[in-house]
């Protein structure tokens, strides 16, 4: 089942793709007071806009629907869960042993900007699970450039605000 830490994030991430056939930033999730997701979205403007119902009407829908329909999201999120479980044990999924997350690392190494911080090429979102893995990997490994690519990621994200108003 999921969990918290490096499981919680994957499962958070698995629950996006499997509800909406994508991930995305923000992730926006919705679950139970149990973690169950029952709704998963990415990018809500604050108002509807597009087309496409904003954050605030989506919030008001989902409170509606708790207070009405709570049997039914609970199912729902029931199911989604068992689900994803079902999918992790068929892939063989599951367990995340050393060599799974010394991969992680690996990709993270390759695609941070050593110049500017963050990962990859404009445009930049921070990213707290990815601050989150890296000083996790540095405690556990005591590698110091996961250390070094967390700090850069931090000092980024930091400096975001003043880039974006400028």
């Amino acid at each position: 089942m999921h969990g918290t830490g490096y499981t919680g994030a994957i499962f958070i991430w698995q629950c996006a793709r499997a509800l909406t056939g994508q991930g995305g930033w923000p992730l926006t999730i919705i679950m139970t007071p149990d973690k169950k997701p029952f709704f998963v979205g990415t990018y809500f403007t604050k108002e509807n806009k597009w087309g496409r119902p904003g954050i605030i009407s989506n919030l008001n829908t989902v409170k509606e629907q708790w207070q009405t329909n709570r049997e039914t999201l609970v199912n729902s999120s029931d199911r989604i869960t068992r689900l994803i479980d079902i999918e992790n044990r068929r892939r063989g999924r599951g367990k995340l042993t050393a060599e799974i997350l010394d991969k992680a690392y690996e990709q993270f190494t390759r695609y941070s900007d050593a110049d500017y911080g963050g990962f990859g090429t404009a445009p930049k979102f921070p990213a707290p699970h990815n601050l989150m893995f890296l000083l996790r990997y540095w405690k556990r490994t005591g590698v110091a450039k996961a250390l070094e690519i967390a700090l850069a990621e931090k000092d980024y994200a930091a400096d975001l605000p003043a880039m974006v108003h400028q």
